[in-house]
């Protein structure tokens, strides 16, 4: 268990709580100046009652989806389930399909075979765990590029999330014109169906403007000076981030039109990836990252171990000097749970694209202790503890958990 330099003394219960609590937790600097550092938190401890039915009370600190943040990787999480949930449209497609991706312009390339060299197709499960474990931007590319942001950004609607728009690949530089294309491919499933799809355009309309950050950007060895416009970048405010995490982990807690379309195998073993760490994943090419890789809440990212008694179910964003994390904890000898999604601006000069953010000496710390910080206060609110064999069975442990 974590040790924490404070005492927890009162449970939180408003978000007056949370922002007191927030202000003498130590988080480092981040809290003097939480405008500029554009910082969101929203805490949701969990409580359960005899039958294991699950009560979710939410608590905000900032928390405004007019405040723009730029949230990086987090994108990849409904990508991927939304991926998940077209399988289960098209007859004998399962997460072993392999999805096969052309190139039918010249930006765009192929891929037959998995990146990692090892001879293995690139299947719709293996990119999603890539996702899961390492964050992988080619596996996300290539699901964005299958499903399109036209279908991803509708079906987000349609569960109720608000502010979200998906509409481009992650660390791929491209033409705006370029962006618009998707890359042909074929769908080929075990049982020997398939599917394929031409090069397409799409283009989703533009939401409103986007107030410009910042006061300059890092571009072809120079410095573009006046602030960067993130009108067509991804948006994916935090309030909608939590709602669908909480909606794959408790679908029972949210509306029914705000559920995926999952079986519940294959979104058991979805949420299961999701809580597994790189170097426990059986893939060789993470064997020695650390731990607390993409675990940016209480870990910072880079921890060699974590308790074996605690799990966390999450996924990071971190690009233009934005960390953020939004996670489901779950402490087992505790029967500790609560979710947690935060979010950090750290950019002191202002540029964007020249690599000088204050990701290790002030984003990670603050998420670090922040998540610790939480953790200690989750454990100390009052519960009566279920029998183990019961609250076991209500979490979808990831294997070797």
């Amino acid at each position: 268990m974590l040790g924490a330099p404070w005492v927890v003394a009162a449970p939180v219960a408003s978000d007056a709580d949370l922002a007191e609590f927030l202000a003498r937790a130590a988080l480092g600097p981040v809290m003097a100046k939480p405008e500029t550092h554009r910082v969101q938190v929203l805490y949701a401890p969990l409580e359960r009652g005899s039958d294991g039915a699950v009560s979710i009370k939410r608590y905000r600190y900032r928390v405004d989806k007019n405040e723009y943040f730029y949230p990086a990787s987090t994108v990849k999480l409904p990508v991927a389930a939304l991926a998940l949930e077209r399988l289960g449209t098209l007859p004998g497609a399962t997460r072993g399909s392999v999805l096969l991706t052309g190139a039918g312009a010249p930006e765009q390339t192929p891929v037959a075979y998995d990146a990692f060299g090892d001879g293995a197709l690139p299947t719709v499960g293996r990119y999603i765990e890539k996702i899961a474990f390492v964050s992988d931007n080619d596996a996300y590319n290539r699901l964005y590029e299958w499903l399109g942001p036209q279908h991803i950004e509708s079906r987000l609607r349609a569960l109720g999330l608000e502010g979200v728009r998906i509409r481009h690949r992650l660390s791929v530089s491209l033409s705006e014109e370029a962006g618009y294309r998707l890359n042909p491919g074929r769908l080929l499933a075990p049982t020997g169906q398939q599917w394929s799809w031409p090069l397409r355009r799409e283009r989703p309309e533009l939401p409103g403007p986007v107030l410009p950050l910042g006061r300059g950007e890092w571009l072809d060895g120079q410095v573009v000076p006046g602030p960067k416009a993130f009108d067509e970048k991804n948006a994916y405010p935090l309030e909608a981030q939590l709602n669908f995490l909480q909606s794959l982990y408790f679908p029972e807690s949210v509306p029914a039109e705000a559920r995926l379309a999952l079986p519940e195998a294959a979104r058991r073993w979805f949420l299961q990836r999701f809580g597994m760490l790189a170097p426990r994943s059986g893939y060789a090419a993470y064997d020695a990252l650390p731990e607390g890789f993409v675990k940016f809440l209480a870990f910072g990212g880079s921890a060699p171990a974590l308790p074996e008694d605690l799990v966390i179910f999450n996924k990071v964003g971190d690009a233009y000097g934005f960390l953020t994390d939004v996670a489901y904890f779950v402490e087992r000898s505790t029967q500790t749970e609560f979710l947690l999604a935060a979010t950090v601006y750290v950019n002191e000069n202002g540029i964007f694209n020249d690599d000088h953010y204050e990701y290790e000496t002030v984003g990670f710390p603050f998420l670090r202790a922040l998540g610790q910080a939480l953790l200690e206060e989750a454990r100390e609110r009052p519960r009566t503890p279920l029998p183990a064999p019961v609250f076991d069975a209500l979490i979808p442990w990831p294997p070797g958990a």
